[in-house]
Parts: C-alpha cells; sequence; structure tokens
C-alpha cells in the first residue's frame, strides 16, 4: 500500500511512516516511479500487533 494509506493504517502521520522507513525501523520497497509501498504484515509488526494470515485477509476483503 502507498505510503498516505500505511500512516492511516497506523494512526501515524505521513511524515512519521517517510521516517521510520527512512531509518529502517519499518520496511518498504520503492516502486519504479519511486513511491514507497508497505506490506500490511510490516506494517502489523512495527505496531506489534500479530500480522493477519493471508487467507483471512482475502475473507475480511469480502465480508
Amino acid at each position: 500500500m502507498r505510503i498516505a494509506r500505511a500512516a492511516e493504517y497506523m494512526g501515524m502521520s505521513v511524515v512519521g511512516v517517510r521516517k521510520a522507513a527512512r531509518e529502517g525501523r519499518l520496511p518498504c520497497r520503492v516502486s519504479a516511479s519511486g513511491q514507497r509501498l508497505f506490506d500490511r504484515a510490516d506494517l502489523d509488526v512495527f505496531l506489534g500487533r500479530e500480522p493477519i494470515q493471508p487467507e483471512a485477509a482475502e475473507r475480511e476483503a469480502y465480508s
């Protein structure tokens, strides 16, 4: 997910998420256009939450 959605999901500012990623505390990948992209599982780990299992995430998406 993109940085704005990740920030909303985490209850943080975009600046805070960007800083955590830059410092290496929050894993991300960078798209060809230079945007930071985040995986929900990495966000959950950063927040100290149990990552959602892929099949549970699918069920949640279709609920």
